[in-house]
């Protein structure tokens, strides 16, 4: 796994309504989320995750992007109370209490403006545009527990745009085959090369791939 930018940063930069215990806290998310990246795609070569990305256009940064050849995941990492959370009728709620903030869609916005960016990068690299037509982003929320109390069960949990995961001993194996691990990806270069010019801290990438 090839790794870049800081997860959390933002939330360390950052002034105003994130300052204090609800930067803090969503640090320690974004920080438990990239241990488990570490734990799923720590030993495939082929995987590339870039943390804390700007998309143009999205109001927040994304706390995740893992890239696989043309598969990409975008990940928000999530404390949330413990308890079970369920969905019906469109209307999230944890045990009998509704929770509206589960039901936001803002995820999917930052996918569709990361696939805009993608398509861009075929216009302008024909060598890469035949691949697109196998193109695949996934929006997952992954949800972490916000203190000790219980765990976050999200089994029955339809978030309105993408998947869910709860953090535990079962989500980097769900995350390896939500991405498809297996066999070598087209090569992806002017891809990763696009998608790391959205890191706040810039460092270098040598993308596999031209």
């Amino acid at each position: 796994m090839n790794s870049y930018g800081t997860p959390g940063g933002t939330l360390v930069r950052a002034g105003g309504w994130t300052t204090g215990d609800r930067a803090a806290q969503g640090r320690v998310g974004e920080l438990a989320c990239a241990e488990l990246l570490g734990q799923a795609f720590s030993a495939d070569p082929d995987v590339y995750v870039l943390h804390d990305l700007r998309i143009p256009g999205y109001q927040a940064n994304v706390d995740h992007v893992v890239v696989r050849g043309f598969h990409i995941l975008v990940i928000d990492a999530k404390q949330w109370k413990p308890g079970l959370y369920w969905t019906m009728g469109g209307t999230t709620r944890r045990g009998r209490e509704a929770v509206p903030h589960a039901d936001k869609q803002t995820l999917a916005a930052a996918a569709r403006k990361l696939r805009e960016r993608i398509l861009a990068v075929g216009d302008s690299t024909p060598a890469v545009k035949p691949h697109l037509a196998g193109l695949r982003i996934d929006a997952v929320t992954v949800v972490f527990a916000s203190n000790d109390n219980g765990k976050v069960n999200t089994t029955l949990y339809r978030p309105k745009d993408g998947t869910a995961i709860a953090a535990g001993p079962r989500a980097a194996g769900r995350l390896k085959k939500m991405l498809d691990t297996t066999g070598s990806p087209a090569p992806c270069g002017p891809i990763l090369r696009s998608l790391h010019g959205l890191l706040p801290d810039q460092t270098t990438v040598t993308a596999h791939g031209r």
